[in-house]
């Protein structure tokens, strides 16, 4: 279940929309959210939905809720946040960005070299430690910066 509202955040052109999980399995089920909550900023969804981008902000929140970059710590697949290098650990994660930075010979070696996907170093509680990092991935989808 995820249950969404329109609120007043911070006004426009600032923060989105802000989600994550509210009910978690056990641990022994990995701790896998099964409900959460996706708050959006009232002063910024008209200038989304204009721009054809509210879509995706929906997505990136769902995102969050599902765990991404908000079970994280819990899971202990964050490694050095808070620095100016935290990384995604999560080894399927890691095999992917691997693959997408090589061809396969590299991306073996990668594989066994790599400890880690580069998570956002930048832009405050809510941003850094909780997304792709923006300088790597561009306008991906669970970068914590929109049309950049």
């Amino acid at each position: 279940e995820i249950l969404a509202s329109a609120q007043d955040i911070d006004g426009p052109l600032s923060i989105l929309g802000r989600a994550g999980p509210t009910n978690l399995r056990a641990r022994e089920h990995g701790f896998l959210p099964f409900a959460g909550l996706m708050d959006f900023d009232q002063a910024d969804l008209l200038r989304l939905e204009t721009q054809s981008s509210l879509q995706s902000v929906i997505e990136h929140e769902m995102g969050h809720v599902l765990g991404f970059g908000t079970l994280w710590d819990i899971a202990q697949l964050l490694y050095n946040g808070g620095s100016h290098n935290p990384i995604f650990t999560g080894p399927a994660a890691v095999g992917v960005y691997c693959d997408m930075l090589a061809g396969e010979e590299s991306s073996a070696r990668c594989r066994e070299t790599n400890q880690g996907v580069p998570v956002e170093n930048r832009g405050g509680g809510g941003t850094q430690d909780a997304h792709w990092r923006e300088s790597i991935f561009g306008d991906e989808l669970m970068t914590g910066f929109i049309g950049t």
